[in-house]
């Protein structure tokens, strides 16, 4: 599928694309990086006019010296750095959003990639051809002048990364690809389904005596699992809260009781390494491994 193909099935609908609040992100950074733009290249030619009075005032008094002790001369400052300054904007501007987005629902998106489709590439030096490259440069550098993106276009994008999938689906893939990378390996389980619990069996956490407490800690295994187990407790992605979030850093005690009336019992580590996680009913804990982990009854995995 080309390009084109793929943004024709994009979902252009507003409310459907990105949520209320993504929306004012962007056009906040929107309005932030187009009056940076016309900010920088009002500075160009505000400079260029103050040094081009006080060549006229001083004429060729002091030429040799006057660039660097000048009355307006301000250290690592110059017309040339603005100008880079302004070329480097427009991928700061894709950055940010693109960053948003990956903070926001937890996925990782190519935002090298995204630069390199939006705004024009210097051209590689080349030795052998040293008058030819200042001339693609040259060329470059008027692309530079006119490139103005809009969110919009970092948006198509990133949408055609998600591969037609909305934000909240593409980061549960990634949340359930991540879970199963950690809870097998060479096809075969890291883990049992034992009733209503799960156990995660070796290598899933630690435990040291520290600073006159006990202090038990998740592997990177484990925490790959964590936000599985979060998803599937609450239905929602990151802004973990404290009940959740010290399972990322390290608690005192080796069970840790879920008191509420959702699926999740509790969590209990042991000195070997190894996890159960408990559910309220073993029809919660084979669902979590069915969707989660790719288990189901035979033994076998899910596609």
């Amino acid at each position: 599928m080309n390009l084109a193909d793929k943004l024709a099935n994009v979902d252009m609908t507003e409310d459907k694309r990105i949520s209320a609040e993504d929306r004012k992100y962007c056009e906040a950074h929107q309005k932030a990086y187009e009056l940076a733009i016309d900010n920088l290249k009002n500075l160009v030619f505000f400079w260029e006019c103050t040094e081009a009075e006080q060549d006229a005032i001083l004429g060729d008094y002091d030429a040799y010296t006057r660039k660097y002790s000048s009355y307006i001369s301000i250290e690592d400052f110059s017309i040339r750095k603005v100008e880079d300054n302004i070329m480097h904007t427009h991928e700061k501007f894709v950055r940010y959003l693109v960053n948003y987005f990956d903070r926001t629902y937890h996925i990782e998106l190519d935002v090298d990639k995204i630069i390199k489709f939006l705004i024009p590439q210097k051209p590689e030096y080349d030795y052998s051809d040293r008058i030819n490259y200042e001339k693609r440069v040259e060329e470059w550098e008027k692309e530079m002048e006119e490139v103005s993106l809009q969110f919009e276009d970092v948006l198509d994008q990133i949408l055609i990364q998600l591969d037609g999938r909305t934000f909240i689906e593409r980061a549960i893939d990634e949340i359930i690809a991540n879970c199963r990378q950690h809870a097998w390996l060479n096809g075969e389980p890291y883990f049992e389904v034992k009733g209503d619990t799960i156990r995660f069996q070796d290598y899933f956490c630690s435990h040291e005596y520290w600073i006159s407490r006990d202090r038990w800690t998740f592997t990177s295994r484990m925490k790959s699992i964590v936000p599985a187990i979060y998803h599937y407790e609450t239905n929602c992605i990151g802004n973990y809260p404290h009940l959740f979030n010290r399972l990322f850093n390290d608690f005192s005690y080796p069970e840790l009781d879920f008191d509420n009336d959702n699926k999740l019992m509790s969590i209990k580590c042991f000195k070997k390494g190894r996890v159960d996680v408990k559910f309220k009913s073993k029809t919660y804990a084979t669902e979590f491994a069915d969707k989660y982990l790719g288990w189901v009854a035979n033994g076998g995995i899910t596609e």
